[in-house]
Formats: structure tokens, C-alpha cells, sequence
């Protein structure tokens, strides 16, 4: 005779088999959820300060007014704005 079970449940059977062990999904815990919004924090600094770092380099490199770290700055936040979002997406998914 066989136990079926539900996933996430356990059922066991006459003969001491173990059906149905794998577990459901869980909520993520505290840990989860703040090493997630520590990454998201250090990859939009990162990103945000890499777009700055290369109009600034552009701009020292053709003596330009700042229109590349403008330009950089604009890129970097639009980077971080799409980067945040597919991770938020694929976070609460």
C-alpha cells in the first residue's frame, strides 16, 4: 500500500519509504532579505559611481565641460534603475 503525499508533506509508506520529502517554498528569512538589499545597495553604488568614473575620464581625456560626467551620471542611474528592477522582479517572483 502507497502513501501519496502533497509536495512539502511527508508520507511514509508500509514498508518505511519516504515519499513527497521535498520541501515547499518558504519566506525568505531576515538573513535573506537583508544580504538581498545590501547587494542591491553596493551594485547601484557601483554602478552609479562606474558611469560617473567614465565621464570623467572621458571628460579629462577630450577637455571637455563636464558633459560626460553628465552623461555618465544619467547612464548610471538608468543602469541601476533596469538592475534593481530585474532583481526585484525575479526576488518577489
Amino acid at each position: 500500500m502507497l502513501i501519496y503525499a502533497s509536495p512539502g508533506r511527508v508520507a511514509v509508506t508500509p514498508w518505511g519509504v519516504t515519499v513527497g520529502t521535498t520541501p515547499g517554498p518558504s519566506a525568505p528569512g531576515p538573513f535573506s532579505m537583508f544580504g538581498t538589499l545590501t547587494g542591491l545597495a553596493f551594485l547601484i553604488a557601483v554602478l552609479v559611481g562606474a558611469g560617473m568614473a567614465l565621464g570623467y575620464f572621458l571628460d579629462s581625456l577630450l577637455s571637455t565641460p563636464h558633459v560626460f560626467l553628465f552623461a555618465g551620471l544619467v547612464l548610471g542611474v538608468a543602469a541601476a534603475v533596469l538592475a534593481t528592477r530585474s532583481i526585484v522582479t525575479r526576488y518577489f517572483r
